[in-house]
């Protein structure tokens, strides 16, 4: 298969070459996989073809936003739509206020 990485040719000691085999089919890794591998871990490195983890959420902002989507979803249940006459698309009311009690957006 064509690729655009840069090759590298060694010769080992055989029971490197051994243990290197051993390494392959354990990891289940093609040779130039296994290289790859084993140069990105002694080096330290992020591979390029596995992106790195995302950092997890903190618990708090996770029920934050439950609570913020809680909030929003209870405002969309009480909105009413608004006359035409305003640019305001919606009209927010109190749930104990009708359609007649809500005080209409202010025009610009």
């Amino acid at each position: 298969m064509p690729t655009n990485n840069p090759k590298i040719s060694a010769y080992v000691p055989q029971y490197v070459f051994d243990r290197f085999k051993q390494y392959e089919k354990e990891q289940g890794l093609s040779m130039s996989q296994a290289v790859a591998d084993i140069l990105i871990r002694y080096f330290e490195l992020t591979p390029a073809r596995r992106p790195a983890a995302p950092p997890a959420i903190p618990a708090e902002v996770v029920e934050r936003i439950a609570s913020l989507e809680r909030k929003v979803e209870l405002l969309e249940k009480i909105a009413i739509p608004a006359p035409a006459s305003l640019n305001s698309p919606l009209t927010f009311t109190s749930e104990a206020a009708g359609p007649d009690d809500a005080d209409p957006a202010p025009s610009k």
